[in-house]
């Protein structure tokens, strides 16, 4: 299932709030797929911000908030890939197929600065 499908489980109320803690922990985990962070140290920083991990003070409000600042983050990451693969789309028109070491090293940090702590 994709992001979009956990987060829409996220935000349906007539879940029980652990089922929506779950689908958040999932949005989670496909984030940090794609900047490369590890999926335990990713929960336990959005944890020390919006405290959506202990099932037994678990509002709804911290679910919504924790989710948009995953969507945020998500949405910065892949705005550095567009940009990314539209410089790679221009470079193969010139002719230039193969990735710089310079290209490989953006590409390699490419999801690290959208992490906000």
């Amino acid at each position: 299932m994709g992001f979009y499908y956990h987060a829409g489980r996220v935000y349906n109320p007539g879940k029980p709030l652990s089922h929506r803690r779950s689908s958040l922990r999932s949005c989670i985990l496909r984030l940090s797929w794609c900047t490369g962070e590890k999926f335990h140290e990713a929960v336990e920083r959005f944890d020390a911000r919006f405290g959506f991990n202990h099932t037994e003070t678990l509002t709804e409000a911290q679910l919504l908030d924790t989710l948009s600042a995953v969507i945020t983050e998500r949405n910065a990451y892949l705005y550095q890939l567009r940009e990314f693969e539209q410089a790679r789309v221009k470079a193969k028109a010139l002719g230039r197929r193969q990735m710089s070491k310079s290209e490989r090293a953006i590409k390699a940090t490419l999801g690290k600065s959208v992490i906000v702590t």
